[in-house]
This record gives structure tokens, sequence and C-alpha cells, in this order.
């Protein structure tokens, strides 16, 4: 099991990842960095998790959907949890 990291700290390492493989950093709200994810169809970590293509599309779909009140919910919630509602959601 990793041990918790601060925010800063993950943001480096995210920093570090992108620098080592050579890729662009998505940029911008948490709802902009997965359509990023989603353009480019490439996985990134975005605060501190691993997100995949079809997770990142399923909680931009899911976002898309949603009434204005509930959208403000949803990206209020951690990565983590958003990702887990929105496939909850999907299926």
């Amino acid at each position: 099991m990793q041990p918790e990291r601060s925010e800063e700290e993950q943001t480096d390492r995210d920093d570090l990842a992108h620098a080592v493989f050579g890729t662009e950093k998505p940029t911008g709200s948490r709802i902009e960095r997965l359509r990023w994810v989603v353009e480019h169809q490439q996985a990134a970590r975005i605060e501190g998790a691993y997100v995949d293509v079809q997770t990142a599309n399923a909680c931009v779909k899911v976002h898309d959907a949603l009434s204005p009140a509930n959208r403000t919910t949803f990206v209020a919630m951690t990565m983590r949890k958003m990702g887990l509602t929105a496939w909850k959601l999907v299926r």
C-alpha cells in the first residue's frame, strides 16, 4: 500500500512522469483534463489518480448528461469516487 502524499508532492510526481515519458500534461479544470484524455486517447494522472480513456469517457458522458445542480456535486467528488460513480451510472 502506498503512503498518502500531499497534493504538491503528487503534482511533482505527475510532472516527472509526463517529463520521463515525453507526454503532454493535460491542464485546466478536471473535466477539461478528462476531455483531453478522451481526445488524445492517452491515459493520464489526474489529481493523483491514474485515469484511463474509458473511465475518462464515462465521466465526461455522465457530466454532460447531468443537470447543472448535479454537475456541481459530481465535480466536487474525488477523482476516484467520480470514476466509480460514472461507471455505476453508465451501466
